[in-house]
């Protein structure tokens, strides 16, 4: 693993193409994935591992992956009609036109995607990125740790007068260490809503849609929203702060488990099930919804999170559901027994 500080070479016009023929091919594989798709024809398990090969045959394609994945709301909202034909001269030219609109967005080709607090084209050239369901662990150079979540993505940017860790969407999980500089830097948690500043702790910070979320596990921290820069909020032990750009909501309580996706578990407490279904979706490919007539039910249990069929079947085995599999397992639904 490289240390923090390692300088990587510049990016060339080859890297260039080969990340937006990634980013054209991963979108293909989203649209041919899409709900719906199998019945235009195609094999499920043929699509399937038509798409495994490709994630396997080059690491950035699973960044690219996942740059299409981070455009999901967007995505869901196309037609399956449109969205769901395989890409060829059978393809209508309104599903071209969706798809060619799906890369350039994905890309930055856009000028309303291309600063890097507008999502993809920054996260695709983040410096680190997790798929779905991969957790990592990095060694930071002054000493600190940091986990990353699931569908993760992120730089760290250490400078001279301060050590900054930038991220673009997903969680991660901050433990400080002493700056072995002298005087010592302080340390930010840069997201698109505002800047986290550790108080020498240890903390999780999510940044999902238009809202970061900031749990504090050890001492404090000071969050400032970015249109409220005169305006910091500070974060103690135990305590959870969610805020948008615009401003911060109050200080909670930090809820039961915090933090525990690290060691690969969900802890839930009264949790609505609409809301662990959410949280596995995060870890599991394709997509895994709950409905209506359900998502109330309260769950509190311990759930793993690198087997989500293991836990799908804790929920079938310890409450009134039963979760039903469609397309190999793609879509995923947890419905009343």
């Amino acid at each position: 693993m490289l240390p923090a500080r390692a300088v990587t070479r510049p990016a060339s016009p080859a890297d260039g193409d080969a990340r937006h023929r990634a980013i054209e091919e991963a979108a293909r594989w989203y649209a041919r994935m899409l709900p719906g798709a199998h019945d235009l024809g195609e094999d499920a398990a043929h699509v399937r591992q038509g798409f495994e090969r490709w994630l396997a045959a080059a690491p950035h394609h699973a960044q690219a992956w996942h740059a299409v994945q981070a455009m999901g709301t967007r995505l869901d909202a196309v037609p399956p009609r449109i969205a769901t034909t395989v890409l060829g001269r059978s393809a209508t030219p309104a599903r071209r036109g969706v798809l060619r609109g799906i890369a350039v967005a994905a890309t930055g080709g856009s000028t309303a995607w291309l600063g890097w607090r507008h999502l993809p084209w920054a996260q695709w050239q983040a410096q680190h990125a997790t798929a779905t369901g991969e957790r990592r662990g990095i060694a930071l150079a002054d000493g600190g740790t940091l986990q990353l979540d699931t569908r993760t993505t992120l730089d760290v940017d250490y400078q001279p007068h301060l050590r900054r860790l930038r991220l673009h969407g997903g969680a991660i999980l901050v433990a400080t260490h002493a700056d072995p500089q002298a005087p010592p830097r302080p340390f930010v948690v840069d997201t698109p809503q505002g800047r986290i500043l550790a108080l020498g702790t240890r903390f999780e910070v999510r940044a999902e849609g238009e809202a970061t979320t900031v749990t504090v596990l050890a001492h404090a921290v000071q969050a400032t929203p970015n249109e409220q820069p005169g305006t910091p909020r500070h974060v103690r032990v135990g305590e959870r702060l969610r805020f948008t750009a615009a401003g911060a909501e109050g200080v909670q309580p930090a809820p039961t488990g915090a933090g525990a996706w690290a060691q690969g578990q969900l802890i839930a407490t009264d949790m609505p099930l609409a809301q662990v279904a959410a949280e596995l979706a995060r870890y599991r490919r394709g997509w895994l919804t709950c409905d209506p007539a359900v998502a109330g039910i309260r769950v509190s249990g311990v759930l793993p999170l690198a087997d989500t069929d293991q836990a799908l079947a804790a929920l079938e085995d310890g409450f009134p559901v039963r979760v039903v599999r469609q397309w190999d397992g793609w879509r995923t639904r947890i419905v009343a027994r």
